[in-house]
């Protein structure tokens, strides 16, 4: 097993290869597709676990050459995959709180079961394979930060280099929890708002602890509390929801190309910073407009819904094996080709995949 926290392995065509895992991607989503009945509302579940599914295979993909492959290659979407991962966590918290509104208490036992069950029972089996394969341990006080869910030192986050984004979510759980339950609807997500700048402000000049992405959940919120407007819109110009959404892309495609000179000539860092997070946000809307009008089309791939069902474990699991114990990476060194990385990163894609299957039916079991 390969441990690349050391030293990156050489990729001689990175962006060929980039582009033949999207490729990959792009054919195996289209080769899943099936038609359903037309006319489905926009943003249901089965469209939002599609673009969850999406996101995850981009957040994998970009920790690739984020953490493993140098050089790196130019179209890395794994800041903007969080950033729709954070969206969607907004809007199915608030659809839920709009839908059914839950006792507070149900609310946080709901939370531990979805968010912590897993990523406890993940941390434990990441514990017991670095003494295993690396024969590393961690100090107690480390590891009973981890367990607690606060993750804002080198070590625990680089645990599985996703950890941070639990303790991000668990801050926005908080946060909505004060605000829905204090406020109304329209003056917590002011409120949110509100706090999303206040927490920008406290990462950028105290925290550093590796937090972006900070108006994502915000947005999602936002979305969910005007979903029947935006759900009459798409089932009246589903032309122009497309449309939106092809043209969101292409701004997107823009920006991220000239976004390191547009951060070099802006104000400030934090000027930089903004327009970035911004971007993120075109790209996230962008996708969920076009996923709401497949979704009214008829369109859904089993492929994008079944990653979409184990993102939360293949989010916690892929760090370790991409990183510290990467089984099947040393196909891609000898000797190397055009197709020996892509090659690899699929094996190690699908048996990940997997394997989380099996860990999501194991943490039902213990859910129930």
């Amino acid at each position: 097993m390969l441990n690349f926290q050391t030293s990156y392995m050489t990729a001689s065509s990175p962006n060929l290869d980039n582009w033949l895992i999207l490729a990959a991607i792009g054919l195996v989503t289209l080769a899943t597709l099936r038609r359903g009945a037309s006319g489905e509302p926009a943003l249901v579940r089965e469209q939002t676990d599609q673009v969850k599914g999406l996101a995850i295979l981009l957040v994998v993909l970009g920790h690739l050459w984020v953490h493993v492959a140098h050089p790196k290659a130019w179209l890395v979407m794994s800041g903007e995959a969080v950033a729709v991962f954070l969206m969607l966590s907004g809007y199915g918290l608030t659809c839920s709180f709009l839908d059914k509104s839950p006792a507070w208490g149900a609310f946080i036992a709901r939370r531990v079961r979805r968010v912590m069950v897993p990523y406890w029972i993940i941390t434990v089996m990441i514990l017991g394979l670095d003494y295993l394969i690396l024969d590393r341990t961690y100090p107690a006080g480390q590891v009973a930060l981890t367990l607690l869910g606060i993750n804002i030192t080198p070590l625990t986050q680089n645990l599985d280099y996703v950890r941070w984004f639990v303790t991000f979510l668990l801050v926005w759980y908080v946060l909505f929890a004060l605000t829905f339950s204090w406020l109304r609807p329209r003056l917590a997500l002011l409120a949110l708002l509100v706090c999303a700048h206040g927490v920008m402000m406290l990462e950028y000049y105290v925290l550093h602890v590796g937090w972006y992405h900070h108006f994502a959940f915000v947005a999602g919120c936002s979305l969910a509390y005007r979903r029947p407007g935006l759900r009459r819109l798409a089932r009246r110009h589903p032309a122009g929801t497309v449309v939106l959404g092809l043209v969101g892309l292409a701004g997107f495609g823009v920006v991220k190309y000239f976004l390191p000179v547009i951060k070099a000539k802006a104000p400030s860092s934090l000027a930089g910073l903004a327009v970035g997070e911004i971007n993120s946000l075109v790209f996230g809307l962008s996708i969920l407009a076009l996923a709401a009008w497949a979704g009214r089309a008829g369109w859904s791939s089993r492929f994008l819904l079944f990653c979409g069902a184990v993102s939360y474990e293949l989010f916690l699991l892929h760090g370790p094996f991409l990183v510290k114990y990467n089984p099947v990476f040393h196909l891609a060194q000898s000797p190397p080709n055009t197709w020996s990385l892509p090659l690899a990163f699929g094996l190690l894609l699908a048996g990940l995949l997997v394997v989380a299957a099996g860990l999501q039916k194991v943490i039902r079991r213990v859910n129930l």
